[in-house]
C-alpha cells in the first residue's frame, strides 16, 4: 500500500472520530441544561415595579432583563450564586442556589431610587379644593388648605392616581414616573344635573316661547311643547323665574341635590271678564224606514231649548232582521249658540269654553254664522236658520279638563254676529253604519261653572 493511500485513511479515521465526538458532547449538553427564569423588582412601601435592563450573570453565564423585567437564560445543571446589577440599585447577591431542573426565581433590588408624587386639585374655575381625598393605588392624602396633596418615596414605573370630592366627579388618570420627581394638578368638575319643567296655562294650554331665568344668569325659552330645559348645573341653591309680557310671573326658589329637578308651571293672565252664554238650543231629526218602504220621521218639529246638555251628533245605522227586515235608521243633532255683545278692544285673546259630557270620535266640526235671528224657546229642525257662507272647520279636542277650547279671532265675522252660530258635523250622513257625538252642558245646566261661556284677556 502506498504512503498516499495510507494517509488517506488516517485523515478519514480522525474525522469520523471527530464527528463522533461532536455528537456526544451536544447531546450531553442538552441533557445538563436547564432554564433559569424570573423577574426582577423593587418594593417600597407596597409598591412593586419590574426593573428593565440589568445584567443578571449567572455562573460564567450573562442575560439582562427586558422592558418587563424578565430574565431568561439556559445554563447547565449545578450550584450557582445568582448577581444582579443595575447602575441605580445596590448589586444584589444570592446565596447558593442548586438549580438541577427548570426553575423561576425573582430577584429583589434594594435601595432604587424614589419620587415624590405631589400636586394641587383645582376645580373648573381654577379653585382651590380642600379636602379632596387623593388615592395613589394603594396610599391616599387629603388636600389641605392650599388644595395640595403630597407622596414621599415613591418607586418608577406605571401608577394609577385617583381623586374624590362630594359633589364632584371621580378624576383619575394613570402616568408614569421614570426618573425624577413628579407634579400633578388634578382638576375636578363639579357633577352637573337638569333642571326641566313644562308651561302651561289653564285654558291655552302648552305655552312656547315663555322666558324662564336660571339664578339670574342662565336663559331659556320654552318651545313648542312648553317645555325648558337647564342641563349640567352644579347641586346648591337656585332660583326659577317665569317672565312673560302676556302671563303673570312666577318665582320659586329651591336646593337641588343629585338628581335632576324638575319643576312645571302653570301661569296665569289678567282676565277681563268672563261672559255667560243665555242663549243656546238643540235640534234634531230622527227618520226610521222600515222594510215597508215607508218612512217614519220624528222630532224635527221638537224645542229642546230647555235641555241640561247639548248634542252635536249624526247617526247612520242600515241593517236586515229576520222579523223587520231591512230598515234604515239616521239620526241627527245641531246646536245653536247665541253670543253676547263683546267689546273686543284691547284684547290679547277671547276663547269659547265649553264643558264637555262625551266625545265617541275626532270627525271635524264645522261653525257658521246664521242668515236670520232665532229663539231657543221656539227652535226646531224643521224651522231652523240657515247657515251663511262664514264658516270654519275644526276638529274638536277636549282636554284633560274635559274641555272644549275654541279660540276666537277678534276680526271673524262669524263670532260677531248677533244671530249667533251653528255648531254641526262636517258630514252628518254615511253609507250603512256611523255615529259621532259631542255631549255638552248648556246654559240650563245646574253647575254654573260648567255652562258655556267666553274668557277674555288681556295684555298686562
Amino acid at each position: 500500500m502506498s504512503k498516499y493511500k495510507i494517509f488517506t485513511i488516517i485523515i478519514a479515521i480522525g474525522v469520523f472520530c471527530l464527528f463522533l465526538a461532536c455528537e456526544d458532547k451536544t447531546v450531553t449538553q442538552s441533557e445538563e441544561t436547564v432554564q433559569l427564569s424570573g423577574y426582577v423588582f423593587q418594593e417600597v412601601n407596597g409598591y412593586f415595579s419590574y426593573i428593565s435592563n440589568t445584567e443578571i450573570k449567572v455562573g460564567d453565564y450573562t442575560t439582562t432583563s427586558d422592558s418587563l423585567g424578565k430574565y431568561s437564560i439556559d445554563i447547565p445543571k449545578g450550584e450557582y450564586a445568582i448577581q444582579a446589577v443595575h447602575e441605580q440599585f445596590d448589586t444584589t447577591t444570592t446565596s447558593v442556589l442548586n438549580i438541577s431542573s427548570n426553575r423561576s426565581y425573582a430577584i429583589k433590588m434594594r435601595n432604587g431610587p424614589v419620587h415624590a408624587v405631589a400636586g394641587i386639585v383645582t376645580d373648573t374655575i381654577g379653585a382651590v379644593v380642600e379636602g379632596a381625598i387623593v388615592v395613589l393605588e394603594h396610599l391616599r392624602d387629603t388636600t389641605d388648605i392650599n388644595g395640595e396633596f403630597n407622596f414621599q418615596n415613591i418607586p418608577s414605573g406605571q401608577r394609577i392616581m385617583s381623586c374624590d370630592y362630594s359633589d364632584y366627579y371621580i378624576f383619575s388618570d394613570s402616568f408614569e414616573i421614570t426618573n425624577a420627581d413628579i407634579s400633578i394638578n388634578i382638576q375636578l368638575v363639579r357633577q352637573g344635573y337638569n333642571i326641566s319643567g313644562t308651561v302651561t296655562h289653564p285654558v291655552d294650554g302648552l305655552l312656547s316661547g315663555i322666558e324662564v331665568v336660571l339664578d339670574d344668569s342662565l336663559y331659556d325659552t320654552t318651545d313648542i311643547n312648553g317645555e325648558y330645559l337647564f342641563e349640567n348645573i352644579f347641586i346648591g341653591e337656585h332660583q326659577l323665574q317665569i317672565h312673560s309680557s302676556i302671563y303673570s310671573g312666577q318665582t320659586i326658589e329651591f336646593i337641588s341635590s343629585k338628581a335632576d329637578f324638575s319643576k312645571d308651571f302653570e301661569l296665569t293672565k289678567p282676565m277681563i271678564d268672563t261672559f255667560w252664554i243665555e242663549q243656546d238650543a238643540m235640534v234634531q231629526t230622527h227618520t226610521y224606514k222600515p222594510y215597508d218602504g215607508i218612512s217614519s220621521t220624528s222630532s224635527e218639529d221638537v224645542n229642546f231649548g230647555d235641555f241640561k246638555h247639548l248634542e252635536v251628533s249624526y247617526n247612520h245605522l242600515e241593517d236586515f232582521s229576520m222579523i223587520q227586515g231591512l230598515y234604515i235608521d239616521h239620526w241627527a243633532s245641531r246646536v245653536f249658540i247665541k253670543l253676547p255683545i263683546i267689546d273686543f278692544t284691547n284684547s290679547d285673546s277671547v276663547k269659547l269654553i265649553f264643558s264637555t259630557g262625551y266625545i265617541s270620535s275626532s270627525n271635524n266640526i264645522v261653525i257658521s254664522g246664521l242668515t236670520s235671528d232665532w229663539d231657543e224657546s221656539t227652535i226646531t229642525w224643521e224651522d231652523q236658520p240657515a247657515p251663511n257662507t262664514n264658516s270654519i272647520i275644526i276638529l274638536p279636542v277636549v282636554n284633560d279638563s274635559a274641555k272644549w277650547i275654541i279660540k276666537i279671532s277678534v276680526n271673524d265675522e262669524i263670532f260677531s254676529d248677533t244671530t249667533g252660530i251653528l255648531i254641526k258635523y262636517q258630514n252628518e250622513s254615511c253609507y250603512y253604519m256611523c255615529s259621532s257625538t259631542l255631549a255638552l252642558y248648556s246654559s240650563e245646566y245646574e253647575n254654573i261653572e260648567k255652562r258655556p261661556h267666553i274668557l277674555v284677556y288681556k295684555t298686562e
